[in-house]
């Protein structure tokens, strides 16, 4: 979640915004998953689940990467509040029940609970594309804005 910084929030203090590394996923477009591939194919037998991912990153990794691509390698992660996400990006637009789910997610990603199945299943490979192939098309679609 990359958040601009607005006025009339106060960023958290200093001590509240130390995190635990947080590390998520980065997935390849849909149309280089020989995963899916692989699926399409296979027999199916009952309920199955296949997590598919090119790269565990940190958000401050991620934000590096994204910040150097688009000019701006100063950019940091900034911890906020959930409250402080959900008013955000009630304030940019997003319906109240929107924003409460997108919230949600996040909050179960930095608790952990989004990702405990993913890291007892997790890829026994890995997909070609990362974080720093994908900075530069984020980079040419930042710059057009």
């Amino acid at each position: 979640k990359l958040v601009k910084k607005t006025k009339e929030k106060e960023p958290l203090e200093e001590e509240e915004t130390k995190q635990k590394e947080v590390k998520v996923t980065k997935e390849e477009p849909v149309e280089e998953k020989p995963a899916i591939k692989e699926e399409k194919t296979s027999p199916f037998a009952g309920r199955k689940v296949r997590y598919v991912a090119s790269e565990e990153i940190t958000y401050n990794d991620l934000v590096r990467v994204l910040g150097k691509a688009i000019g701006k390698p100063e950019l940091k992660w900034l911890a906020i509040t959930d409250e402080q996400m959900k008013e955000g990006l009630i304030s940019a637009g997003m319906k109240p029940e929107i924003a409460v789910g997108l919230t949600e997610m996040y909050a179960a990603i930095n608790s952990g609970l989004l990702y405990e199945d993913y890291n007892l299943h997790k890829p026994s490979v890995m997909g070609k594309v990362k974080v720093a192939d994908f900075a530069e098309d984020f980079a040419s679609a930042y710059n057009k804005l």
